[in-house]
């Protein structure tokens, strides 16, 4: 059980984190929708002049600076402010408990327990996508390796170099032709096609992350905020946070194919 009582270095604790976090009023979550900007998925199994990952990582971009800018109004914030207005800040946090009812203790530690056994369910379902995702990536390289290693090795068994056969040129192409055409087919199965398997798990991912993640890091927030007094960001900078995590594994994703045929 985490003890809310006072403690006589708890203000001290407090300074030290004024360091990096200031009181600052929360935005509200849905000023801009986020989401709505995010590129369609592309159906190409090449991602070489694939319009979709440049305007993904324009995006991705974007965000990142948003959330710096967010920052830095912290940052700004936490310079205009005294040692003295940090002390006052400090004290009011770490002596608000000296005040409390003991009925008010206990609804603030059954609080804490609470959104603690939130945070590990939240963390475990987090910790279940990954494992989710590296199962498919793993399929996806058995089923390429597979599929696509012993046309390679065909291959690379023809003669090769200045007056190469006219035969083994032709055969050369036709291998190729076929690991293109077999490449697709898994690139399909997995990335580009409508019910492949990553497209699946991304909007499976963009699911918990609006409607388990994002609301669980808010509490979270909001909780931190009434334990110190300080809101150590904007809701704004979590969601933005929230949407650049989604767009990091879309990138993985859709760089996870080929840059273009053999």
């Amino acid at each position: 059980m985490v003890s809310l009582a006072p403690k006589k270095h708890r203000y001290m604790k407090t300074i030290k984190a004024l360091a990096a976090f200031v009181l600052l009023a929360v935005t509200q979550v849905h000023a801009q929708d986020y989401w709505t900007r995010i590129p369609a998925f592309s159906n190409k199994p090449y991602y070489e002049n694939d319009e979709f990952m440049n305007k993904l990582e324009a995006y991705r971009e974007e965000i990142a600076a948003k959330i710096d800018a967010e920052k830095q109004k912290i940052q700004q914030k936490m310079d205009a402010m005294s040692d003295q207005e940090k002390m006052q800040m400090a004290m009011k946090a770490s002596t608000r408990y000296q005040t409390m009812k003991p009925e008010e203790i206990m609804k603030m530690q059954q609080e804490s327990q609470e959104i603690m056994a939130l945070q590990t369910q939240v963390q475990q379902q987090a910790t279940d996508f990954e494992n989710r995702f590296n199962e498919i990536q793993k399929a996806m390289d058995d089923e390429l390796n597979k599929t696509l290693g012993p046309i390679e090795a065909e291959y690379n068994k023809l003669p090769d170099g200045e007056g190469t056969p006219s035969w083994a040129i032709e055969k050369g192409k036709q291998l190729y032709t076929q690991y293109n055409q077999k490449y697709e087919a898994i690139c399909a199965k997995y990335i580009t096609g409508t019910n492949a398997l990553f497209v699946k798990w991304l909007l499976e991912y963009k699911t918990y992350l609006i409607q388990t993640n994002l609301p669980f890091q808010l509490k979270w927030m909001a909780y931190q905020s009434s334990q110190t007094g300080m809101a150590i960001t904007t809701n704004a900078a979590i969601e933005m946070d929230v949407v650049k995590t989604y767009l990091e594994h879309c990138k993985t994703v859709f760089n996870y194919r080929k840059p273009s045929p053999r």
